[in-house]
This record gives C-alpha cells, sequence and structure tokens, in this order.
C-alpha cells in the first residue's frame, strides 16, 4: 500500500509517540489488516521497485527507505523516505500497459466538461509551499516545488500526440502558476501545439499579482481554455484563523475578472464545514461565490484527511456525526464531521448539493454564449453542473 493517505496516517502515528494524545491511535490501523504486509510512504517511485525486486529475489526489505511494516501489536518499522531531487529522471507513465483506448472511451477526465475526449494528464511539478491545514500535499511531496524540464515534459506531451493522438492536456500540479518563470517557458513551448489545456487541480489566487495579467495572457495564447482558482472560503477569518491560507479574500474577484479578460473561463474551488466556521460564515462564503464573477463552482465538503491539523482537531474534540464513523468512511461528498448549523450529515449534504446546483445554473442566466462557450453542444443539459 502507498499515498498520501498511509503515508500522513504514519505521521499520525509518529506525531502521537511523542504527544501520546488519548484521541489519537496508538497504531497504524490501516496497517493491521490481516491482507496488507507493507506500506510504502512518500515518493515511492524508486523505492517500490526496490522492494519488488528484492521480494523477487528472497531478498530483505525492512531497511529500505519509506517501507513500513507491522511487527508486532502496535510496534512498527518505519522507514522515512528519501525525497527524489530531480524528477525528470523519472520514466514516463508506462501508457502502453494501459488500455488508453478504454479510458478515452470512458472520458471520466478531472475536469468535467473537457474539450476533447482524448485528454492526457501530465504533471510538471511536485511540491506545495502552503501549509493549508486541511491539505496533505506538502507532507506528502514536500514544500519545495520541483520542475522536471521543460523538454521533458513536452517530450511526454509529443509522445502522447504521437502515440495516442490526444486532443487536450490537462495539467495536474498542485502549484503550477508557483514558479512563474517555468510555466512562462512552458507555456511558449506549448504554442506549436494548438492544443487545449487547463489546470483541474487549481492553481493559488494571488501569486505574482503585479504581473498576474501577463501571466494569464500568456496561459491563454498557449491555449489554456480554463484555469480553476483555489478560493477555499470567501470570509477571511477562515481563510487566516481556520485553514492558514494565505489569501486576501478581496485578491479573488479581481483575480477572477484578470482570467476572463485574458480569455480563459474560470472554475472556482470552494470547502464548507470547516472545525470552527460557523453558519453565517458557511452562507457568506456561498454568497460571495455567486458573486464573484466565476463561471463555474465546485462546493467541496471537507474532509479530515489524515495527518492535517484539521483531522487532529476533529479526534481532540470528537466533532464526527457519528461515534462509528471514521477515515474509513471518507467518500467523496460525504459530510463525515459536525457542521454548525445543521442537525446531520444529510441535512448539511444536501445543503451544499443545493449550493452547487445553483451557483453553477448562473452563467446560463446572466450569460447564456459564454455558457454556449463552456458546455458546448451539450449545453441544453442542465444535469451537466451537477458534474462540474
Amino acid at each position: 500500500m502507498g499515498g498520501n493517505h498511509i503515508s500522513n496516517a504514519v505521521k499520525d502515528y509518529e506525531y502521537n509517540l511523542i504527544a501520546k494524545l488519548p484521541q489519537l491511535s496508538n497504531t497504524i490501523t490501516e496497517l493491521e489488516d490481516k491482507n496488507l504486509d507493507y506500506a510504502v510512504i512518500g515518493e515511492s517511485d524508486h523505492a517500490f521497485l526496490k522492494v519488488i525486486n528484492n521480494l523477487a529475489e528472497n531478498k530483505p526489505i525492512t531497511e529500505l527507505p519509506g517501507v513500513v511494516k507491522r511487527i508486532e501489536k502496535e510496534k512498527f518499522i518505519i522507514n522515512h523516505p528519501e525525497r527524489i531531487n530531480d524528477i525528470s529522471n523519472l520514466h514516463a507513465p508506462a501508457r502502453h500497459l494501459v488500455n488508453m483506448e478504454g479510458y478515452f472511451n470512458i472520458g471520466a477526465f478531472h475536469s468535467a466538461k473537457s474539450k476533447s475526449k482524448r485528454v492526457l494528464s501530465v504533471m510538471c511539478s511536485r511540491g506545495c509551499p502552503e501549509k493549508c491545514t486541511f491539505c496533505t500535499t506538502p507532507q506528502m511531496w514536500g514544500s519545495k516545488v520541483r520542475w522536471r524540464s521543460i523538454d521533458n515534459i513536452i517530450s511526454e506531451i509529443e509522445d502522447g500526440i504521437k502515440n495516442y493522438n490526444i486532443g487536450e492536456i490537462q495539467f495536474e500540479d498542485d502549484t503550477l502558476t508557483a514558479n512563474k518563470k517555468r510555466l512562462l517557458e512552458l507555456c511558449s513551448r506549448l504554442e506549436k501545439f494548438g492544443l487545449p489545456w487547463c489546470t483541474p487541480n487549481g492553481v493559488k489566487v494571488n501569486y505574482h499579482l503585479a504581473g498576474q495579467t501577463d501571466m494569464f495572457k500568456a496561459m491563454n495564447d498557449s491555449g489554456c481554455y480554463q484555469i480553476t482558482l483555489a478560493c477555499e472560503s470567501g470570509v477571511q477569518r477562515v481563510l487566516d484563523n481556520i485553514i492558514n491560507k494565505r489569501l486576501n479574500v478581496e485578491q479573488i474577484k479581481p483575480a477572477i475578472e484578470n482570467a476572463k479578460r485574458c480569455g480563459m473561463l474560470v472554475h472556482t474551488f470552494w470547502i464548507l464545514g470547516y472545525p470552527g466556521e460557523t453558519y453565517e460564515e458557511i452562507n457568506k462564503t456561498v454568497e460571495f461565490a455567486l458573486n464573484s464573477g466565476a463561471d463555474s463552482f465546485s462546493f467541496a465538503i471537507l474532509s479530515p484527511l489524515p495527518g492535517t491539523p484539521i483531522y487532529r482537531e476533529v479526534l481532540k474534540k470528537n466533532l464526527w456525526w457519528d461515534s462509528n464513523t471514521g477515515l474509513k468512511d471518507i467518500l467523496y461528498r460525504s459530510s463525515l464531521i459536525k457542521v454548525d448549523g445543521f442537525n446531520n450529515s444529510d441535512e448539511f449534504e444536501k445543503f451544499v448539493n443545493e449550493a452547487t446546483l445553483k451557483a453553477n445554473s448562473i452563467l446560463k442566466e446572466k450569460d447564456p454564449q459564454r455558457f454556449q462557450l463552456k458546455y458546448g453542444k451539450d449545453s441544453s443539459d442542465t444535469s451537466l453542473i451537477k458534474q462540474t
């Protein structure tokens, strides 16, 4: 087993070896499962291969970086992972081992409404300098943003065009705009392809404010048809004191307007139901979003992810709706923790769904032409707004 969840669950276990909080588990619950022998935590690109090779050759693996193994009840071998400094040395995704035509036919790409039915998902960088309290990215991938070489990225795209006839690129970076110099270099190289692209994983609203318009224009000129801005809340207290977002709420609307003026559609991310967020603040965020000028909206329900300050707060204050609820119950758009002003999870989930539908109906009412630009020939299908 590997990935963000187990990597950060191990961090919680190590944290509690020192903190000894009764609310935190004194074991790594996931590795109590008899069907799991090992975890490979952190960046496992190299480590997992070493594990497989050693197992195949009957060599020990318990000293390999990143390996975690239960040795007895509540006791584990934990080898900290190694950070990969030059991610350009990583092999390209082995798409030749995947049924790519089946993948294209399913069409469940990250961006809810893509421009093409043949999308190539690409990551240019790893890492994030932010410290948002709900997010596991900095702990998993590090606070330093590491880019692949531009030649390396372009080579992957060229392979996608040659071998799979891709018609769109979706860049999955956590912070594609953090390094403006690299981004602009990438944009200049993308122009020759003439392919539409977008940032469905979101970018921070207030990077490079002085040159933001120039950056957005370069993105659009190179094919970026939609930018996703990670706004998270329309309330400054929530951004400052709960999320630690390092974002001035007054910077959100100008960024949206700048991106639209440069020719891009603007999708926005919002999260509702943080611990400590009031009912009034939840409604204020929804109202702020509705009046932000964005083209489309994703209202997410806060999930307390392992390894995050918010998860530890949930445990310390026992904020679960149900005492039998826990990490095992995390599902898309499921409400797990108590929210001010709501009596149960169903009530809050209904509220968020209704807010999503209301927000994503605005564009069709206010600007039918822009709605047509976003949804194309399917613009008459109102069910699309549920997918946004």
